[in-house]
Parts: structure tokens; C-alpha cells; sequence
């Protein structure tokens, strides 16, 4: 699953060029996420947020990447599938 986030630039000829972004802010993390702002600084606060990173004192990123790795990782076929990951997570806190 690969999360369509590209700007388009103009090369110094006017055509547009896609650019792939590397790195989102914490307001289009949530809204590619379909979480609130809220919602991520709490799963960041407890740890069971994606990976995030630290640029500045008072800004927070998170990779592209890492957004595509930690969706991959919640991705489940069934109702029991989840039931049983939640309950083995539960567990090793």
C-alpha cells in the first residue's frame, strides 16, 4: 500500500514534475491517516503511533516510509486475526 503523497514542482522549462515527499508534517500525517492531531499525539505519547522524528525542538515529522511500515504492520484479514495481535500486544507490556 503506498500512500500517494507527491507534489508537483516546474523544472525551469514550465513542465511539471512529480516529487515524491520524504518526510509530513504532524497535520498531513493525521489527515492521510484519517486520525485527528489529537488522536496521533496520543498513540505518539503511548507508542503505538508510527515512528516519528524529531525536527526541531517544537516540530514533528514523520517518514513516508515509515507511515507505509507501520500501516503494513496493523494490516490484518480478519476479526480474529486483530482480536488475537490486540491480545498478544496487550500482553507483552
Amino acid at each position: 500500500m503506498e500512500m500517494s503523497v507527491v507534489r508537483e514542482e516546474r523544472n525551469r522549462g514550465g513542465a511539471r514534475v512529480s516529487a515524491r515527499r520524504l518526510v509530513l508534517s504532524e497535520t498531513e500525517t493525521a489527515e492521510q491517516l484519517s486520525l485527528s492531531v489529537r488522536t496521533l499525539q496520543a498513540m505518539r505519547l503511548d507508542g503505538t503511533g508510527p515512528a516519528f522524528i524529531k525536527l526541531t525542538e517544537r516540530r514533528i515529522g514523520y517518514a513516508v516510509s515509515e507511515l507505509e511500515r507501520w500501516i503494513a504492520r496493523r494490516t490484518v484479514r480478519s476479526t480474529t486475526e486483530a482480536s488475537v495481535r490486540a491480545q498478544r500486544e496487550g500482553a507483552s507490556c
